[in-house]
């Protein structure tokens, strides 16, 4: 058999590529004889610059921005002639910040503004910028900042003094923030598109935006979470966002699809004027994905968490649409998977198994992923492989 194997990064375990020599040493165990193509992917998250830089056949270069702590990190910047590929989880991703230490209140996503100037420096005329996978959820205040985006207020927000400083702060800091300028961040971008690639459709706020959708997950305690404070969250991305529209006089992009990847990322791309497109589509078309499940027999996918995000523009959901078009099963391996069989199906996905499930449970799957993975696919080869 002609076996695919087509995965996304496993959340801070594994990148898309050790999940796919993982998945293929696994297969490979069982059925030594069938053909196996690696194919890494990515949803705008972890893992989008090494996808597109890897399928262009170039080279990636390492610049310097300063992450959600105001700690200089490396983060890789590709170029294709005036092209440019930034990756917001390099500047502000989950990763970057200690488990102990996650606090999405005081978190800022500068670093994303500062990739961009980068790219621009490098003579960039068109900037995609992969989202997803990050440690924030301000709106994109910092990286609005980053870009040249001012704002007046202080203490209580009386709107006297110069609170620019107050963007780089955090939603904790919203309340004191009275008017935004981002004419400066406008003029900074100048002859230059830009695409956000996200890697969910969801709104800014609501239910299913940014804070209360899947914000639980960027504090220190996940678990320990209160509903209210999510609540407290997403009211703050909402005045905010409501001020910078105000002031700049742009459209309500608040429900857009796609304005709460990043933490509000994509809602600040938008006032800019930029492009909003899912991240897995854009790697797909990219790597040739629609033709490589052409060629072959059976595809395996998969992801950290097989959950409702996953059904919202992510690999899994990307992998099992091109699939089912074209009538090959689907199967996918996820660290865990809260969507039910019938679902599943629905989407064109043969069958999910998580590697909670295998024996050890959740415990060995965290302390050697990548042999989690390879046991999970040689038991999917036993049942699949002619």
């Amino acid at each position: 058999m002609r076996i695919l194997i087509a995965p996304d990064s496993f959340g801070g375990t594994l990148s898309a590529a050790e999940v796919a020599v993982a998945m293929a040493d696994g297969w490979g165990r069982a059925a030594p004889h069938d053909e196996l193509r690696l194919l890494a992917l990515s949803d705008g998250g972890p893992g989008f610059c090494g996808a597109i830089g890897a399928a262009a056949g170039v080279s990636s270069s390492v610049i310097t921005v300063v992450d959600p702590r105001n700690r200089a990190v490396p983060a890789i910047l590709v170029v294709i002639g005036d092209v440019a590929y930034v990756e917001s989880a390099q500047a502000c991703g989950l990763g970057l910040v200690a488990a102990a230490s996650r606090d999405p209140f005081s978190q800022h996503s500068a670093g994303v503004g500062e990739a961009i100037l980068a790219a621009i420096s490098a003579g960039a005329r068109r900037i995609f910028v992969g989202i997803g996978g990050t440690g924030t959820i301000d709106a994109g205040a910092g990286f609005l900042a980053a870009l040249g985006a001012t704002a007046r207020g202080g203490a209580g927000g009386d709107g006297e003094h110069d609170a620019t400083h107050l963007l780089r702060q955090g939603p904790r800091a919203f309340a004191d923030i009275a008017s935004v300028d981002i004419a400066p961040a406008r003029r900074m971008l100048t002859g230059v598109e830009i695409v956000a690639a996200v890697d969910v459709d969801v709104p800014l706020t609501g239910p299913n935006g940014a804070a209360r959708g899947f914000g639980r997950q960027k504090f220190s305690d996940p678990a320990s979470v209160e509903d209210h404070t999510l609540v407290t969250l997403d009211q703050a991305l909402d005045a905010f966002a409501l001020k910078v529209q105000a002031d700049s006089h742009t459209d309500d992009h608040r429900q857009d699809a796609g304005a709460g990847a990043g933490g509000g990322l994509g809602w600040a791309l938008s006032v800019l004027g930029a492009e909003v497109v899912s991240g897995a589509h854009l790697v797909a078309q990219a790597v040739g994905l629609e033709q490589a499940i052409a060629e072959a027999d059976l595809v395996v996918t998969g992801e950290g968490k097989v959950d409702w995000q996953s059904l919202r523009g992510k690999v899994v959901d990307a992998v099992a649409g091109a699939g089912q078009s074209q009538g090959r099963p689907v199967l996918v391996i996820a660290g865990s998977v809260d969507i039910g069989h019938r679902e599943l199906a629905a989407r064109g996905i043969s069958e999910a198994r998580a590697l909670t499930d295998l024996p050890g449970g959740r415990d060995a799957a965290f302390k050697e992923p990548a042999i989690a993975v390879a046991d999970a696919a040689e038991r999917m080869a036993r049942q699949w492989s002619r």
